[in-house]
Order: structure tokens, then sequence, then C-alpha cells
């Protein structure tokens, strides 16, 4: 008797099952931690004392007990179970000098936080299963201190502004906010995750982000006005594409300034750490943008410039520049070698002085790396000129005269410096002339 086949799976049978993997794969990840789809309902997260806001007072004041269900405010108590529901639908205020520690907040929709400087919230519950959310449609007006080891989402809007009285800062930990630290943070670092619609502006003037803390941007980091980021050593940011959406999370800067280098803090000595998985893009600002870390570039992560020069450690990249390349340690031989040459051409070598020329000059230093450059080049023909008619006149002159230089004082016999455009006077040298005698000795 013949063995008989196995039966053959159907084709129904075969697209049922890869529509339940595929079912399986999506379900993974929408309920990662930072999807917007998995996104719960307003306070629905368990486990916590809720307090409620409730605007009893009409003052819209957070320090004012009657606006919270609990008849309290919420503070630095509650940082072992404190969870606050906010949905006011106005703006809820936190004046300088007041703080929370909780384990989660949640904003609801049409809701306006105002955190003013001196102000300080910040969160410490379980980043994976206790997130705090500013939700879509909410508006955060940061000027005091945000932060905590627990993970803030950010959908709605978020203006990060310092002002004149006091510096704006995310921070993982109290330090520097009125606790000190004896170490690096031994826990959680603190996570800002910018969603896909999330944006965050940095304006009018620079912000601090301290004490190891995170920022994860799927949507977009905004540098405006005269905003900055001072990221402290140990801090990072990661630009990423968005979630189960097209296009990347960026960093825009419409401005001249950048990502710079902050302090060094309780042991922590590496730069901030930029992943670059999304895209970096100077869109306005005729000045030169900085950005200061351990650069890493992440998939297809990329760097635009449409205006002004943005310029990284090993990398500088003019208007209407796109980088898409690798990241620092690769770009080190490629910086090395244009440092090297435009030196070269600083000097006149490698041609010959009696030919050279500025456009010549201009070439060799890469005039399209730089707008400047070909009056850097002009202006270093003529100084390497007349220092050689400078030279060559020195050594015509008598040995009984001193040269004095009016702008820069008198001149030892034998130093050498530049007299291009300068005034110059001779005296004889002896008794009549104490100066030039003393100098002589």
């Amino acid at each position: 008797m013949a063995t008989p086949r196995p039966a053959r799976r159907s084709i129904a049978t075969t697209v049922l099952l890869l529509a339940a993997v595929v079912a399986a794969f999506l379900t993974g990840v929408v309920s990662s931690p930072t999807a917007e789809a998995a996104t719960p309902g307003f306070c629905s997260l368990g486990g916590m004392q809720k307090n409620t806001w409730t605007g009893g007072a009409g003052d819209g004041l957070w320090d004012t007990g009657a606006n919270w269900s609990l008849g309290r405010a919420p503070n630095f108590t509650d940082g072992a179970t404190g969870y606050a529901c906010i949905n006011a639908k106005s703006t809820v205020t936190m004046r300088a000098g007041e703080s929370a520690e909780l384990q989660a907040f949640d904003v609801a929709t049409g809701t306006t936080l105002k955190l003013d400087t001196g102000s300080i919230l910040l969160v410490e519950g379980s980043q994976v299963t206790r997130p705090s959310y500013l939700r879509s449609g909410t508006t955060t007006l940061l000027k005091g201190a945000l932060g905590g080891p627990g993970r803030i989402e950010l959908l709605g809007k978020m203006t990060w502004a310092s002002s004149t009285t006091g510096a704006s800062t995310m921070s993982t930990r109290r330090c520097g906010l009125g606790a000190t630290c004896g170490g690096a943070v031994s826990g959680p670092r603190g996570l800002l995750v910018v969603g896909n619609a999330g944006l965050v502006e940095v304006t009018p003037l620079g912000v601090n982000l301290a004490d190891e803390y995170q920022l994860r941007v799927y949507g977009t980091l905004k540098l405006l006005g005269q905003g900055y980021v001072s990221a402290d050593r140990g801090t990072s940011l990661e630009l990423l594409p968005k979630l189960n959406a097209a296009g990347v999370g960026t960093l825009l800067i419409t401005n001249d300034g950048g990502w710079y280098e902050g302090r060094t803090l309780y042991g922590v000595t590496t730069l901030s750490a930029i992943a670059n998985g999304g895209l970096i893009r100077k869109s306005a600002g005729t000045g030169t943008s900085v950005v200061v870390g351990t650069y890493s570039r992440v998939g297809s992560g990329a760097i635009r410039v449409d205006r002004g020069t943005l310029q990284h450690r090993h990398l500088r990249v003019p208007a209407g520049g796109r980088r898409t390349g690798p990241s620092d340690r690769q770009h080190q031989s490629a910086f090395d070698r244009r440092q090297r040459r435009e030196h070269r051409a600083r000097l006149g070598r490698g041609r010959s002085s009696r030919n050279h020329r500025p456009a010549g000059l201009c070439g060799r230093l890469g005039v399209a790396s730089h707008p400047d450059q070909p009056r850097r080049a002009a202006a270093a023909v003529r100084h390497l000129r007349a220092r050689r008619q400078d030279l060559v006149a020195a050594q015509r002159r008598p040995r009984a005269w001193a040269h004095d230089d009016v702008r820069h004082g008198p001149r030892l016999p034998g130093q050498r410096h530049s007299t291009v455009g300068q005034s110059r006077v001779r005296r004889p040298t002896g008794p009549g002339n104490q100066q030039s005698h003393a100098l002589r000795r």
C-alpha cells in the first residue's frame, strides 16, 4: 500500500497563518512603551493614590488645596504613591517655590500646564508601567524644572523657555535644584519621549539638560529665537523614525543656536551622546550652529543645512549641504587631511612664493567649504608678501639704527613680527638715545 502524502496546505490557510504572524508582530510594536497607539485612557493607571484636579477654588493655581480632590496639592511627599490627574480644560500654574514629586501625572487634552521659574515637578514611577502623559492637544510652558527618573510622554506641544531670572532645566534628580548628589545616577535615567506629533520649542534663551537626562525624539525638537540646549556630560539625544508612520524625529535649528557642551558633574566625563536615526536640520540663521557630543549615525540618519553652517567636532556642513555619512571616527581622517591641506596653503608651501596668487590659494583652501575663505586667503598672501619685503628691508638697514614699532612699542633687536600697515620710526642709537641704547644692551 502506498504511503499517503500529507495533505497540501491550502492557500487560504497559508494566508491566515501569515495574517496571524503579522498581527502578532504589530501587537508587539503597538504595545511598546513609547508607541502612541498604546496610550492608555486618561488617568487609568492603577496601584497609586489619585489626586484629581477639580478647580474648585477657581484660581488655576497648583498649590491651592481646594483645587484638588484630596483637599491638598500634590507635593514633594507624594513620590511613593502620588498620581496627579489634571483635566482642567484651562491653565494650571505651578508657581515659583512650589515642588512636587509623584509616581506619575496625566494631563488631558485642552489643558495648559505652566511651570514657572523656580518650580519643580519630578516623576519617579517605573518607566515601563507608570509613565506620565502630556497628551495630544495639551500645551506645556516649562520655565522651571521637569524630570525625575520616570518617563514622560509628550504628545502635545511644549515651550521650553528660560528667563533672565533663571534657566529652565530637565534633570533626573534634584541635584542643583535644592539638593546635592554624591555621584552618578545609579538607577534609571530620566526620559522625555517626544511622540510622533510632539513638539518641543526651545526659546527665547538657552536651557539646561542635566544629570544624565535623556531626550528621545520621534517628533520635533526646535530651536528658535536665541534658544540652544546646554547638555551636561552623560545626557543624551536620540532622533528616531516615527512610530508606525512616515517621517523621522528631527532636531530643527532655525537660528544660530545649537547643542552645546554643558557641565562636568558627579564624576560623569563622557560627552552628551547624540544618536541620529532621524534628521538634524539647520533651516535658518546665517551664522554657524555647533553640535557638541559623541555623535553616531543610526540607520538612515541624516544632516541637512539650508542656510548658514552646521559644525560638529570633525564635520562642517555649509549651506546647501546634506550629510548622510558615517560617525565621528570615520570623519576624522578626512578632517585631518583637510586641516593639513589648509595649513600648508596658509604657509604657502608646495608652490613658488614668487607666483603665489590669491585665486590659486583660494582654490587650495577650499572656498566652497567656507564663505569667508577668499578674504582670508587674500589676507594671507598680503601678509606673506609684506613679511618678505620687511625682512629684505631689515637686512639692508644699517646696524647703527634701531627699529621701534609704534603700534606694538619698541622691538628688540632680532625680534620678528609683522609690520604690515604700521608706522615705523628709525632713531640712531648712542648716548643721545637712552631707550634705544638700553634695548640694545
